[in-house]
C-alpha cells in the first residue's frame, strides 16, 4: 500500500485509513489455518491463503499484530508444486579427455568434439 503523498496531513491520513481498511477487508476474506508458533513467542500464528496469495499472520488477544503477505508467484508455484528430481550423478552428454582420445582413433568424433579435444590438448600443454 503506497503512502499517500499529500501536502495536507489530514487528507494523507484519510487516504491511508481508506487503504488500510480495504486491505484489512481483503485479509478478513482470506482462508486461515492455525500453525505452530515459533519457539519462545506468544500469540497465535495463522497461515493465510487467498487465491495464489499466501502469508503468515500473528495475533494476540484477538487482534492482528503482524502480517506478512507474499503475492502470487507463478514461477515459484510451478517450481515447488511438485517434488524436485535431483539430476543424475553424471551428465549423459559429459565426455572426458580419455574418451575423446579413444574415439578420435576410431574416427567417430563430431566437429564440435574435435574442437573440444583440441582445446583440451592446448590447455594440457600449458
Amino acid at each position: 500500500m503506497p503512502i499517500p503523498d499529500e501536502k495536507n496531513p489530514k487528507t494523507a491520513v484519510e487516504k491511508a485509513r481508506k487503504g488500510a481498511e480495504k486491505l484489512l477487508a481483503e485479509i478478513a476474506a482470506a482462508r486461515y489455518r492455525p500453525a505452530d508458533p515459533p519457539a519462545g513467542t506468544i500469540g497465535d500464528t495463522l497461515l493465510l491463503r487467498k487465491g495464489g496469495t499466501q502469508g503468515t499472520a500473528i495475533s494476540f488477544s484477538g487482534r492482528l499484530v503482524h502480517l506478512v503477505v507474499f503475492a502470487a508467484n507463478p514461477f515459484e508455484e510451478a517450481l515447488y508444486s511438485r517434488p524436485l528430481q535431483p539430476p543424475p550423478d553424471k551428465y549423459s552428454g559429459e565426455v572426458s579427455f580419455g574418451e575423446l582420445s579413444r574415439r578420435e582413433g576410431r574416427g567417430t568424433l563430431s566437429e564440435f568434439e574435435k574442437r573440444l579435444l583440441e582445446r583440451m590438448r592446448q590447455r594440457r600443454r600449458r
